[in-house]
């Protein structure tokens, strides 16, 4: 073998380094803006997991004492006590706080859990109505599950080349590295939610902790007995290199991808270049980081279930918990965890026999568990009669199309509706608030003779920029082409926009004053906020741009101003509510004026258009605010709530905005004008 490998020792500084990992990750799913890009800390533990059990199967393959039942039997011993502890807990805090629908939920992501398949669910389930991210207690498990995928492939692999190619196992495991490499930059522009869960565009993370072990003697010698300043300075640049993108990377960053490089390659330097009295060194061998990093596992188990559910008791009762709650409850389970499940169950000396037979038990019991869980959630919570009548009305008309099939399609493949056999059309296109209404204006044009086509995309308004920096926004540059094509489409009778207009103007989500506020912010044109006034002023110029160029050019044009948003999930809220109230004494209402303030600067914008033909607009806080509850914004009507979630309509709330709709595209009908 043209390289030589390395017996795995103790190193407190991969302890420290494991600290490394885990903080930035915590910090960055408690919601620390500054830590924007802490989720690089799991590519680091993918490097460290894939250099320290590389090296103790190149020990085992080198004493030729290499048992593959030995190592999985150890895998299992490190990692399945305190998941199993975690689930179990878990799961009393999830049926006391979540939905049904939600605990169904729950229950199917503990059973892919516990296969370690999780990363192909979350995956799937990646609905753009599903409850938002940091609200899924089980999402981080994707990352366990990636791991123990690669360990099911990766021992074959480094057995049979041991055997017979052992002169080629770095050429190999480098080649695999490259390839899974370039997947991962193809699959960060062409297939992102696939490229951040599965194994194929991870593995090269793993596999660059792996090369380390079968480095080439020539480079090994050279790490051994290089310069000084290579010995001290690599670290110390490996070092930068995670903490760097920890803070300069966000949401937006294309992952994994080129960008990943600097924390993998970093993470590599650091355990490569070790030398036990350099800076480095010993800064990653400091007592705090080697005790944070001891139970960095246990820290990466409970962190999201303890932030998740923190998430979920505020969105239905409306108030936060304090943060430093959360971080001593995670600490605690966390310390808990190490001390009396982890550490007694990995050095145990009971019988590899019962303790496979026990796991498997356990395994058992707890999927089956997850399932009964999934097909009946009802029956783990007891409801009262207004709750159950509540969360059996549909939030969306069940016979409305799937968002996954109609998000993202230009207008060859778009999804119609109303009458399909029509020639003439109506066009609807917005972000994801356009969906919301697209089966309820199919039934109402249905009877007159029009197609509905949808043309959607979630956090995605329908404006354009003609040129400069902004025209290269993905978003933008996909609602120019639409644009295009519609103005070159003879059949369109009219167009009708529908967005979140305030929020994007804002990004922030909206706070109604009175313990409701959105889930989420707008991530549309992020890295061009230029401030907040620069935000409103941009957004702004965007939409009177993206207007004036349809009036111009003669398109009958039906713009939906912002639909008030409620603050609160809606449906969650009521149900919390419901518990010490009847329906008929509920209230989901705020102060009129606050959602006034919030949609000014869009209404300036509209304002700029009254009275030019061709151009009309609907209000749809004519019906939700100062309507059935005087100078108060409601979310309830005649019993039926109008949103489904913090700011989607239901579909009673949608069916009377269809209606406005409808009637206003009446007024097109006589003076249809095509598009030019």
């Amino acid at each position: 073998m043209s390289g030589i490998t390395q017996s795995t020792k103790y190193r407190p500084d991969i302890d420290g380094l494991r600290a490394l990992a885990v903080v930035p990750v915590i910090l960055f799913h408690a919601g620390f803006t500054i830590f924007s890009g802490g989720y690089v800390g799991v590519d680091v533990f993918f490097v460290i997991s894939g250099y320290l059990i590389t090296s103790i199967i190149s020990d085992g393959l080198k004493a030729d004492q290499f048992s593959f039942s030995g190592f999985y039997y150890n895998r299992a011993k490190r990692i399945l006590p305190a998941l199993f502890f975690v689930l179990l807990l878990t799961l009393p805090a999830a049926v006391y706080l979540m939905l049904p629908n939600d605990l169904a939920a729950f229950g199917r992501s503990n059973v892919y859990a516990l296969t370690f398949l999780a990363n192909f669910y979350f995956r799937k389930s990646a609905d753009y109505f599903a409850p938002s991210s940091d609200q899924l207690p089980l999402l981080h498990t994707w990352s366990l599950a990636v791991e123990e995928q690669f360990y099911l492939i990766f021992p074959v692999l480094l057995y049979l080349l041991w055997r017979f190619g052992r002169k080629h196992v770095f050429g190999v495991l480098l080649a695999i590295f490259v390839v899974s490499f370039l997947l991962s930059i193809l699959g960060a522009r062409n297939f992102p939610v696939s490229n951040y869960y599965v194994l194929p565009t991870r593995a090269w993370e793993l596999l660059a902790g792996a090369l380390i072990v079968f480095l080439p003697r020539p480079l090994l010698l050279q790490r051994q007995q290089g310069h000084w300043a290579v010995r001290e300075g690599l670290p110390l640049l490996g070092l930068l290199m995670i903490v760097f993108p920890v803070f300069a990377f966000d949401k937006m960053t294309p992952y994994p991808g080129p960008p990943t490089l600097m924390p993998v390659l970093g993470t590599v330097l650091l355990i490569l270049f070790f030398n036990e009295r350099g800076w480095a060194a010993r800064l990653l061998s400091a007592r705090p980081l080697v005790f944070i990093g001891a139970m960095s596992y246990s820290l990466y188990l409970w962190h999201f279930p303890v932030f998740a559910l923190g998430n979920i008791y505020q969105s239905q009762h409306g108030v936060s918990v304090p943060v430093g709650w959360l971080f001593a409850v995670l600490a605690g389970m966390a310390y808990f965890s190490l001390v009396a499940i982890e550490r007694p169950v990995r050095y145990s000396t009971a019988g590899k026999l019962g303790m496979s037979a026990l796991f498997g038990a356990i395994s058992a019991v707890m999927i089956a568990g997850g399932w009964l869980l999934q097909d009946r959630p009802e029956e783990f919570k007891a409801y009262k009669p207004a709750q159950l009548q509540l969360m059996r009305a549909p939030a969306h008309d069940p016979g409305a199309q799937t968002w996954d099939r109609c998000s993202a399609m230009g207008i060859a493949n778009a999804c119609e509706g109303g009458d399909v056999h029509a020639v003439r059309k109506v066009v609807l296109f917005g972000d994801s608030h356009s969906y919301t209404l697209f089966h309820s204006l199919s039934e109402a044009l249905k009877s007159q003779g029009q197609k509905l086509v949808l043309i959607t995309d979630g956090n995605c308004p329908p404006i354009f920029a003609a040129d400069g920096v902004l025209a290269d926004d993905k978003c933008i540059a996909r609602s120019r082409a639409i644009y295009k094509d519609l103005l070159q489409d003879g059949d369109v009778d009219a167009l009708v926009l529908v967005a979140r207009w305030s929020w994007y103007i804002h990004r922030v989500p909206f706070d109604n004053l009175q313990g409701g506020v959105g889930e989420k912010s707008s991530n549309f044109l992020a890295a061009h906020q230029q401030g907040d006034e620069g935000r409103v002023t941009l957004l702004s110029s965007l939409f009177e741009e993206t207007f004036r160029s349809l009036a111009q050019a003669g398109v009958n044009t039906v713009v939906v101003n912002t639909i008030p948003e409620p603050g609160w999930n809606v449906p969650k809220k009521a149900l919390y509510m419901l518990s010490d109230t009847s329906l008929d004494q509920l209230s989901l209402a705020y102060d009129a004026s606050v959602f006034e303030k919030r949609n000014a600067a869009f209404d300036l914008t509209l304002a700029k258009f009254q009275g030019i033909s061709g151009f009309k607009v609907v209000h749809p806080s004519s019906l939700f605010c100062n309507a059935s509850v005087p100078l108060q914004c409601t979310s309830l009507i005649d019993g039926a709530l109008m949103y489904a979630d913090d700011n989607h309509l239901s579909y009673p709330g949608s069916a009377m905005v269809s209606t406005q709709i409808a009637e206003t595209l009446n007024s097109f009908r006589e003076t249809s004008l095509k598009l030019r």
